[in-house]
């Protein structure tokens, strides 16, 4: 059944109690009637869903099916000097590498938390240590601090095997 045949049965109700003397209950039901003209195309079950959802706000102050958004939690302030860190520990990392051979386990690890970065982190931190050409992702950029230490390590290697006649 469709709200407009609600609508139009509780008008005729309404003109059949007014003849009858009930005049404040026949407005009444006219009021609703009129009330109920803007919902005409909709189901009756879906129009006291609705109404469903109306008495819901108005006792929580919430839509129905909507829940609430929660506050953002506002993010740590970003530590300004965490890139000069990073940055230090790299460089001395590739200070080391080029006197001596370094593990593998530790350019991983120093390379580890490096995806936590943001692309112009990385970029900064490059620039920093003097790797040409600029990366250009993110990826690209953890790479190329990885092999420019790996390198070094690399080079101190050889340079120690040549000078013992290797």
């Amino acid at each position: 059944m469709k709200v407009s045949h609600l609508s139009d049965l509780l008008g005729h109700f309404g003109r059949g109690i007014e003849s009858a003397g009930g005049g404040a209950v026949a407005k009444e039901l006219d009021v609703l009637s009129t009330a109920m003209r803007p919902f005409a195309d909709r189901t009756v079950a879906d129009f006291v869903k609705f109404l469903g959802q109306c008495e819901e706000y108005q006792r929580t102050g919430v839509a129905s099916g909507k829940k609430p958004m929660a506050a953002k939690t506002p993010k740590a302030a970003a530590d300004p000097d965490r890139i000069s860190r990073v940055v230090a520990e790299l460089k001395a990392l590739l200070e080391e590498a080029r006197r001596q051979d370094v593990a593998e386990s530790r350019i991983d690890a120093a390379v580890a938390g490096l995806s936590a970065f943001s692309k112009a982190d990385l970029d900064n931190m490059a620039r920093q240590l003097e790797i040409q050409p600029r990366p250009k992702t993110k990826p690209d950029a953890i790479k190329k601090i990885r092999d420019t230490i790996n390198m070094q390590a690399e080079i101190s290697a050889r340079v120690e095997l040549s000078s013992k006649g290797y």
